[in-house]
């Protein structure tokens, strides 16, 4: 009774460096945004699955909170990022539309930084960092969709005032 499925996935990241979710526009959070690309797996009983992953993740390091393109030119991260997610799924409707939720941890390392104009470098900013994901997804035939939360567990940014990472990663995949 087992499942299995591979696939492709892009996704929009949008996130700041404090918490997504206050509204306080201080001037310690910086607004974030990218992009993230990768290959993803799900294994699984009809109920249950896990869904190893691994992905390129580019995002901005901007002082501005007015840029939300994720495809504009600026100074940027650029993270690989593996993800482990376990969760429960359930067919709607029909047996080829499935809701999925999910949480899990994934590992990320920073691949390089940007020249940019706050002189963010790998003396101030961490080069591996762990985070805790939740995600909510609907499996459309051969199509997936997906809405991931992500914050670190520890500080990336090492100098004062020290900064977490937390995004929401707005995806959309193929399955094979």
């Amino acid at each position: 009774m087992g499942q299995s499925s591979y696939g492709t996935s892009f996704g929009i990241v949008i996130g700041n460096n404090g918490n997504i979710l206050s509204v306080a526009k201080d001037t310690v959070r910086t607004f974030r945004n990218g992009y993230q690309i990768g290959l993803k797996a799900n294994f699984g009983t009809y109920s249950f699955y896990i869904s190893p992953s691994v992905f390129f993740k580019n995002i901005t390091i901007d002082n501005s909170f007015k840029k939300i393109n994720p495809f504009e030119k600026s100074p940027s991260l650029k993270i690989g990022k593996a993800k482990v997610v376990i969760g429960y799924q359930t067919n709607l409707f029909t047996k080829r539309i499935k809701f999925k939720l999910g949480g899990g941890l994934n590992g990320n390392y920073i691949l390089a930084i940007a020249d940019n104009p706050q002189s963010y470098n790998f003396n101030n900013i961490t080069d591996t960092y762990i985070a805790y994901n939740i995600d909510v997804g609907v499996d459309v035939f051969f199509l997936n969709f997906n809405i991931s939360y992500e914050k670190s567990l520890k500080d990336v940014f090492i100098i004062d005032p020290k900064h977490k990472f937390d995004f929401l990663v707005f995806s959309a995949g193929v399955l094979f």
